[in-house]
């Protein structure tokens, strides 16, 4: 709180862990778009991402709120520095909780075409294993 505005006795709120969340989502979205080589999500969370930037840049403009109205009775300054640092923090643990294995190919048992199942089950020898079953195929996600 020191890097607060000096006549800023307290804060109140839950807007930045709001903007956490909201930070959060942007960038699961993003990685699930690129995952997915999908445009139009890595697009929605760029168009997130700027709007709450934009949000942000009006409320240091005009020292008012976007979205809650002000009560004459209960006045309050938007603090859209603590939206900020919640949305970095947000998209910071989005990234370091995400899971890494996404670009190693995965080892998937898949049947095999070339191989026909014996009619007759029950027999030990007449069952195939998962050696001559199945093949491997390496595949990316």
């Amino acid at each position: 709180m020191l890097w607060l505005p000096p006549h800023l006795v307290s804060y109140r709120g839950l807007s930045g862990i709001d903007s956490a969340l909201f930070g959060f989502i942007a960038q699961r979205l993003m990685e699930l778009g690129r995952k997915l080589r999908n445009p139009r999500l890595m697009g929605l969370s760029s168009l997130l991402l700027i709007g709450f930037f934009m949000k942000c840049g009006y409320e240091l403009a005009t020292r008012q709120s976007a979205f809650a109205s002000v009560d004459a009775a209960l006045p309050f300054e938007p603090v859209p520095l603590v939206h900020v640092l919640g949305l970095l923090l947000g998209i910071g643990y989005a990234s370091v909780t995400a899971p890494r294995d996404q670009n190693r190919p995965t080892t998937v048992l898949r049947p095999s075409n070339n191989h026909k199942f014996p009619h007759v089950v029950g027999h030990a020898s007449s069952c195939p294993g998962p050696p001559t079953a199945f093949q491997r195929q390496s595949i990316r996600p």
